[in-house]
């Protein structure tokens, strides 16, 4: 039997995740930009996926849940690393690329444990 359920682990611990998230965002620490980019990073790789997965023609407004998900993700990516927000969050392109990577591999394992549990 498997007891751990994605389902469920993944949305509580990112209730808890995102606030902090946006007050360490606010007060312009470095934890709060890595930790927003986690969070969007995850939120687009996912809805990628899912759009890529658990597309439907049959059900076209639910199909485009996740792609329409994905692009507000991305545009708010799109402004957490532009040159100007890294500057002022004091991140170098060694944290940004780090960031990045870690944040696709963790969100990868995260898909791959959900697609299991489907």
């Amino acid at each position: 039997m498997n007891y751990f359920n994605w389902y469920v682990i993944e949305p509580l611990l990112l209730m808890f995740l995102l606030p902090v998230a946006a007050i360490l965002f606010y007060k312009r620490k470095m934890a709060g930009w890595i930790l927003m980019v986690f969070s969007f990073l995850r939120s687009l790789f996912t809805n990628v996926f899912y759009a890529l997965y658990f597309f439907d023609s049959d059900f076209i407004v639910t199909s485009l849940t996740p792609v329409v998900s994905g692009v507000l993700s991305a545009i708010v990516l799109w402004f957490l690393l532009k040159e100007g927000m890294k500057q002022v969050f004091k991140i170098n392109n060694n944290t940004n690329r780090l960031v990045t990577s870690l944040s696709i591999l963790i969100s990868f394992i995260i898909v791959m444990f959900t697609i299991n549990d489907v």
